[in-house]
């Protein structure tokens, strides 16, 4: 494919993208990976967070539990959420992969999966590529793992709106704060907020095994 076609259907995407920030029930069906929430140091052995959507993922609050069975790989996750409230529930589930690729002061991990969204407007299937960057800060009994991370989002709709592609790229970016009060990190307090095209906020819990 030349630079050329490629760049427009880039930029073809980005459009749709924005365009259905003004109609949020053409992407009703969206939203397995938003928000990620994979920092290089984020605990996924087992958590619970509220969710909250915004107008370009449908709208909405959530409910996301994120969970590694003992005998898994840390590399590997699963996850199932559920949004009500919004321009059609939803709900949605997949499987995480974050890949380590740096763990000195500052940690690097490249993170993708696979997962479904289902909802009576739209279904997708949605493959994410991102870059993350996190440092662990300790200070007495306080640890801190605020991390950023970035890339895209590959989604496949198989019976999209009227107007849309079945196929379509969409930017993402994410920051996020894990937070512990004692260094074992029993309870790990986690926030995230992804922005750019897909729009969503969520807190909640995590427990380490």
């Amino acid at each position: 494919m030349r630079r050329t076609d490629r760049f427009r259907r880039v930029r073809s995407a980005a459009l749709l993208a924005l365009a259905s920030t003004l109609c949020p029930g053409t992407v009703a069906g969206q939203g397995w990976d938003v928000p990620r929430l994979l920092g290089p140091h984020t605990p996924v052995d087992r958590a619970a967070l509220w969710t909250q959507h915004g107008n370009g993922q449908g709208g909405g609050d959530g409910l996301l539990v994120l969970w590694r069975p003992r005998s898994w790989s840390p590399r590997v996750s699963l996850r199932a959420q559920g949004v009500v409230g919004g321009a059609a529930d939803r709900i949605a589930g997949g499987v995480d992969l974050r890949v380590p690729l740096a763990v000195d002061a500052v940690a690097v991990t490249w993170n993708t999966g696979l997962g479904l969204s289902l909802s009576e407007a739209v279904s997708s299937v949605s493959v994410p590529l991102q870059l993350a960057v996190s440092r662990s800060i300790s200070e007495g009994q306080i640890w801190l793992g605020p991390w950023f991370a970035t890339g895209l989002a590959l989604d496949w709709r198989p019976s999209p709106p009227e107007g849309a592609d079945d196929f379509e790229v969409f930017g993402v970016a994410e920051v996020g704060l894990d937070l512990a009060f004692d260094t074992r990190r029993r309870y790990v307090l986690r926030l995230g907020w992804s922005f750019w095209e897909r729009d969503a906020f969520a807190l909640g819990l995590a427990l380490p095994y």
